[in-house]
């Protein structure tokens, strides 16, 4: 054995060189992801799959490879804990959506934040319930026009 080693780094260069990875890694993470694909004035955009979520305010609709149709008509209950409370059980919101592929008829689905059935599967598409913004907050109620889901798109076989 010759007993070469690479020399260790400097604390100073490990941190240069971790910031420069995280930051490397969160543009990649940016880049990769569209926030938000229903536009300012509330018009419907497009995006394409595999796209890990989308974002859709109440009363909004995405358009996924230019086909299949999410669109979140709003919260149909919303039992889930204040996070300014503590409680014995997170609680369930249910959020309903309609999918539609082209110009076929749209399929209605009740997704869930805490129970089942948390996703749906139409069109060789599977669509999950990642979250519903806002959190509430005790004493306060949620307008329904408020809501927005962050759902999980995938195409699926």
């Amino acid at each position: 054995m010759s007993g070469l080693a690479p020399a260790p780094l400097r604390p100073a260069t490990q941190k240069v060189y971790s910031s420069l990875g995280a930051a490397a890694m969160l543009l990649g993470m940016l880049a990769a992801c569209n926030s938000d694909p229903v536009g300012p004035d509330g018009s419907l955009r497009t995006v394409g799959v595999p796209q890990l979520e989308v974002v859709i305010p109440g009363g909004g609709e995405v358009l996924v490879d230019g086909v299949f149709s999410i669109a979140f008509v709003g919260v149909t209950e919303d039992s889930r804990c204040p996070v300014d409370v503590v409680c014995v059980w997170e609680g369930d919101a249910a959020a309903l959506i309609g999918l539609t592929m082209g110009t076929g008829p749209t399929h209605a689905f009740t997704l869930h934040t805490t129970l089942k059935p948390n996703a749906a599967e139409h069109a060789g598409y599977r669509v999950g319930l990642l979250r519903l913004d806002p959190l509430l907050h005790s004493g306060s109620a949620i307008e329904p026009g408020t809501y927005r889901a962050t759902f999980s798109v995938e195409a699926i076989d």
